[in-house]
């Protein structure tokens, strides 16, 4: 008499939502390191405005960009008006 219960026949794995969330967890570490990449972008051209002189002033209208958003966004390269517009014609 067995009463062990059966295990899997094969080594290899037979569940298909295993492979599509390995996939999917593997899709999202890709973003966040390509979000990373993009933010360390922006940092590294705020600086260089900064050593230029030009931080603070929209690459844009060459307004200077508001102090809150400076702030809330330090290697902000736009002013809200023209990130806006930059926005909109990339969508």
């Amino acid at each position: 008499e067995d009463d062990e219960e059966p295990g899997e026949i094969s080594n290899v794995d037979q569940h298909g939502s295993d492979t599509a969330s390995d996939i999917s967890e593997a899709d999202r570490e890709e973003a966040l390191v390509e979000a990373a990449q993009e933010r360390r972008g922006e940092a590294q051209a705020a600086l260089a405005r900064l050593d230029a002189g030009s931080y603070g002033l929209c690459i844009d209208c060459g307004d200077k960009i508001n102090e809150d958003r400076l702030q809330f966004r330090p290697e902000a390269s736009r002013c809200l008006t023209c990130q806006e517009k930059f926005e909109e014609s990339d969508a």
